[in-house]
């Protein structure tokens, strides 16, 4: 099995240190067949060149607004590859995709499993149908302790082979009285080294159970769930529409407007991929 090397992207100075990896002790991870001497080895990531803000100046003269800057740096990922009967023998539980280019293996229940994440992301080779890439996603995989999730999705950028990916992905930390759930959006290149070219923190919840005793109550019935329970969230979604990245505003679901500053900082629009660089479109005023 690969081992994990993945970047760790840098973000915002105004999420709490609680959204960053814990030191945990060596990784075990599972055993899975060699790969054939015909299949390429596990490949390091390489250095990417870091993609600088690039701001086209409309008619105005005034920059156009871009990214906050930490979203514009592509990460290389690393890879291994695996043909497709590797891939069918490996044990675990494959989850459901409605996408025939991508595959989830859950290996929770498997014996040989130890720590780190339990989901592990395949896409298809470009150009290689009975090729797959397993992508080193430990980061941000490996901020959570339970309720993982992997959602693919084949998207177009550029117009250019090979598609894009976005994936939504996260999970959640629990403890005796609260817990907290993050998601993030990752737009994958798999022309050449696979790269992450956007990431951003969508979506923060967390959830706030008070311990009580049975000296602190006063109805047989109360307990953390009735006195004193509270779920703040902020979240967004972003999408891709028409070779566009569209950045919506943060919903609530408290009028404190709670979370919002663990979020990845990114001005709401409509945001274009040409040569590298994501530039934010100018709104035509009326």
């Amino acid at each position: 099995m690969l081992r994990y090397l993945l970047f760790c992207p840098l973000l915002s100075s105004g999420l709490l240190s609680s959204c960053q990896p814990e030191q945990k002790a060596p990784t075990r991870t599972l055993l899975l067949p060699a790969p054939h001497s015909s299949v390429n080895p596990l490949r390091p990531a390489g250095t990417a060149a870091a993609v600088a803000l690039a701001p086209v100046a409309p008619a105005g003269g005034t920059p156009s607004q871009t990214l906050y800057p930490d979203t514009l740096q592509p990460r290389a990922l690393t890879y291994q590859v695996w043909t497709t009967a590797q891939v069918d023998t490996m044990p675990g539980k494959w989850l459901p995709e409605a996408d025939a280019r991508f595959r989830v293996l859950d290996v929770h229940a498997t014996p040989a499993y130890g720590e780190g994440p339990y989901l592990h992301f395949f896409c298809r080779a470009p150009g290689a149908p009975t090729r797959w890439l397993e992508l080193d996603l430990q980061q941000p995989l490996n901020e959570f302790s339970t309720e993982l999730y992997i959602e693919p999705q084949t998207i177009e950028l550029d117009q250019r082979a090979p598609a894009e990916v976005l994936l939504r992905l996260g999970g959640r930390n629990e403890g005796n009285a609260a817990g907290t759930g993050v998601g993030y959006t990752l737009l994958l290149s798999l022309a050449g080294q696979p790269r992450v070219i956007w990431q951003s923190l969508d979506s923060w919840q967390q959830t706030t159970r008070p311990l009580l005793t049975e000296a602190d109550t006063t109805d047989s019935q109360e307990s953390s769930f009735t006195r004193g329970y509270r779920e703040d969230e902020a979240q967004r979604r972003v999408t891709v529409h028409a070779s566009a990245v569209q950045v919506p505003r943060i919903s609530h679901r408290t009028a404190a407007s709670l979370g919002e500053e663990h979020l990845t900082p990114i001005t709401p629009g409509r945001y274009h991929y040409q040569q590298g660089h994501f530039q934010r479109m100018k709104t035509n005023s009326r």
